[in-house]
């Protein structure tokens, strides 16, 4: 058992892959693999009739981009070379992050200029642009491709000057439109999705397509860490516990390093014996192992609980006094928590607006989501009236510690004593 533990957990780390990144139900990855391919396969076979060679890839953090972009190019490259095309793409990566530590942009620009050098297999100590740009138009059978990840680095937000990062991007963009009569192409990868940076691009040059990733949804994630580890070893309810929190953000990253997480923590429980067990009836790691590791990593950082609306801390300090004073009563009816919890609220700051039953059910998610309730609150299913059915139920051991200091101010310690109060008068 802590053999097929260690194994998942050599899978589950963000570099390990031995399998193509785009799993087939990921219909939108897909068509983004294609329309990446087809730009690059125009160029290549010299059928592309875009007046700039030149891709803008954007999306959210953890989405795919430079994964598959790479992907993409040495799929490009190596089919090139068995199809024996009368162009061979030669493919520089670089990183915009470069930009942002010690250097100045001028050795930025220079140690630019020597990566993509050394992707055309020239190894000198004289480096300038000319000496690059030299190198490109004597190669005729050459197709120069840079790719240059975390360009979102090198923009700026004001919009009256030009910025020395950005030059560099202006001068990308240049040779991509033709202007400098070389065979380059330039694709820029981007976080910035709809804001200052995004327009920012367009400005400094000709853009010939852009491409926008979409986040992540629970199912593609569910998808995604399903091709890592199976569901053998990590049970499927604790992967789809992975995923829908990982969901929140549509970061592919954040479902790997949850599911980590849990295989640690079923890890650590084994004993000796049960690490040693080879047999497997059942999957180690289930949603229990999921929700202890969501728990720690949110307990990590009180700051998370110091910036809850105070409507999800009252909430917290009801369901905690709902557990310790009212404990003969497991199951409610959402409508009937509603009308207590305004109860309990109306003679405080809190307005009782943030307890009707379409407010509580979104604050109870939310707090849902980052695991400060268990998964199992809001149950699927709903009550003999039609209602949907709420479930109180102990609050782990560490999130309780959270709660039990959040109880010391004065404010929450009246919404125990009040629930106390209520208690005792039923």
């Amino acid at each position: 058992a802590g053999e097929r533990l260690r194994i998942c957990q050599r899978h589950l780390h963000s570099q390990f892959s031995t399998s193509p990144v785009v799993h087939e139900s990921l219909a939108s990855l897909m068509e983004n693999k294609n329309r990446i391919t087809g730009f690059l396969w125009k160029l290549v076979m010299g059928t592309t009739s875009e007046t700039s060679a030149s891709l803008y890839i954007c999306g959210q953090p953890g989405t795919g981009k430079t994964t598959l972009t790479k992907e993409c190019c040495e799929q490009v490259r190596k089919e090139a070379i068995e199809k024996e095309t009368d162009i061979h793409p030669s493919f520089c990566y670089l990183n915009g992050s470069t930009f942002s530590g010690t250097g100045t942009p001028e050795a930025v620009w220079r140690q630019f200029l020597k990566s993509m050098l050394e992707s055309l297999g020239r190894r000198t100590t004289f480096v300038s642009e000319d000496n690059v740009k030299r190198e490109i138009a004597n190669r005729n059978f050459s197709l120069m491709v840079v790719v240059l990840d975390e360009i979102d680095m090198l923009l700026s937000t004001n919009m009256n000057r030009i910025s020395r990062g950005e030059s560099i991007i202006q001068k990308f963009l240049s040779w991509a439109s033709g202007e400098e009569g070389l065979r380059f192409a330039f694709i820029g990868i981007s976080n910035a999705v709809n804001n200052t940076k995004a327009h920012r691009i367009h400005e400094l040059g000709k853009i010939g397509k852009t491409l926008e990733f979409a986040a992540y949804t629970r199912d593609d994630l569910l998808n995604i860490v399903k091709d890592r580890v199976g569901t053998r070893v990590v049970g499927e309810d604790a992967l789809k516990m992975a995923a829908t929190k990982a969901a929140k953000s549509g970061d592919a990253r954040k479902v790997l390093s949850f599911t980590l997480s849990a295989v640690s923590v079923c890890l650590e429980s084994l004993s000796k014996d049960e690490a040693a067990e080879t047999s497997l009836k059942q999957p180690l790691v289930k949603p229990k192992h999921v929700h202890k590791a969501l728990m720690s990593s949110v307990v990590k950082d009180n700051d998370i609980v110091k910036n809850l609306p105070r409507s999800q801390k009252a909430l917290l300090c009801v369901m905690k006094g709902l557990y310790q004073y009212h404990a003969h009563k497991s199951e409610w009816e959402l409508i009937d928590l509603s009308t207590f919890c305004r109860k309990v609220v109306q003679h405080t700051s809190v307005t009782e607006d943030g307890f009707s039953p379409s407010s509580l059910k979104d604050n109870l998610e939310k707090l849902v989501d980052v695991a400060f309730l268990p998964q199992d609150t809001i149950q699927a299913g709903v009550s003999a009236t039609g209602d949907r059915t709420i479930r109180v139920g102990r609050i782990l051991a560490e999130v309780n510690r959270v709660v039990d200091k959040l109880c010391e101010e004065s404010f929450y310690e009246n919404i125990l004593e009040t629930i106390r109060t209520i208690n005792r008068l039923h």
